[in-house]
């Protein structure tokens, strides 16, 4: 997996959000993800203007799957959260960008992903959830037959293509991710088995 070194804009950014001053040599590219995964749900949560339970339960069983709540990693995220939604970071794409200039091609394909799912958790996805997604891939620059994928796994549109469908496949593939990285390789996983189940 190919990660660009992270940008120290995008440390400053991440800090601001997280209400703290961060070392710059400690932060983590799966700080970053994980930043970017909470900013990318949140958006998504809140785009339509209605927050139902179904949603936040969504969030809540996301972040405790792929981070664990008792891990350090786990505080820090929950005050991105707070951050994000204190200062409504996740309406303002140039701060993903900045954010997310460091992530892999597959990390950012979990960010849309993840984000297609969340758009469909209420049982039904409203054209505001459809456009965030659509915008969310452009600006991560995810090719569009990728956002099909999840589109039609997630009951968007009609059945996407077989090729791309296993090129998604084989970019989530968590043996693709760094072995030490739980967070990136349950990502996958979690976002996998849940392509696999529609």
């Amino acid at each position: 997996m190919q990660r660009v070194p992270i940008n120290p804009e995008a440390i400053e950014l991440l800090g601001q959000i997280a209400g703290s001053q961060l070392d710059r040599e400690g932060v983590t590219g799966t700080d970053i993800f994980s930043a970017c995964l909470v900013w990318v749900l949140l958006g998504t949560l809140f785009v339509d203007g209605k927050l139902e339970e179904r949603e936040t339960q969504q969030l809540q069983t996301v972040l405790d799957r792929i981070i664990d709540p008792k891990s350090d990693r786990s505080s820090f995220i929950q005050a991105v959260l707070q951050g994000i939604r204190q200062k409504k970071i996740d309406r303002k794409p140039e701060d993903l960008r900045i954010l997310s200039a460091s992530l892999s091609v597959a990390e950012k394909l979990l960010l849309v992903g993840f984000s297609c799912q969340m758009s469909s958790v209420d049982g039904q996805i409203h054209l505001k959830e459809r456009q965030y997604v659509g915008a969310i891939a452009s600006y991560l620059q995810v090719n569009d037959k990728y956002v099909a994928v999840f589109e039609a796994n997630f009951g968007v549109s009609e059945a996407a293509d077989d090729r791309a469908l296993k090129e998604v496949y084989d970019l989530l593939d968590p043996t693709r991710f760094p072995s030490p990285d739980s967070v990136l390789v349950e990502a996958a996983r979690y976002l996998r088995e849940h392509l696999l189940a529609n």
